[in-house]
């Protein structure tokens, strides 16, 4: 089975130049989003897909997503804290033909211990 991913830099920001907007999400089975910006209150779902995301609590900015299309077989994983508090994570399981691919996507907000 092939696998599309799709990486986007969803933040405020179309200036930015890790910026990435999506031209056709048709193909795509996994989107991996960072800098969602997203306050952790808001709800909303994507049509066709499951999502699991990290939202940044303390302050303004930062955020993870990760969409799966709801075709594939797929468990969301919760990781335990990163000890350096900071980390913003989502991950998931997703089922191929004969195993398991582990799917993430990781944040480390500006001034964060790396270690």
């Amino acid at each position: 089975m092939d696998l599309t991913f799709l990486f986007c830099n969803a933040g405020p920001s179309s200036e930015s130049p890790r910026s990435s907007k999506p031209t056709s999400t048709k193909q795509c089975h996994l989107s991996l989003g960072y800098e969602t910006w997203l306050p952790s209150h808001l709800s909303f779902t994507i049509p066709g897909y499951n999502i699991t995301r990290k939202d940044r609590t303390q302050e303004r900015g930062g955020g993870v997503l990760l969409a799966i299309r709801n075709t594939l077989v797929h468990t969301h994983l919760t990781l335990p804290p990163w000890q350096g508090g900071h980390l913003e994570v989502a991950a998931a399981r997703v089922g191929l033909q004969r195993c398991w691919l582990t799917v993430a996507v990781f944040y480390n907000p500006g001034g964060a211990s790396s270690t």
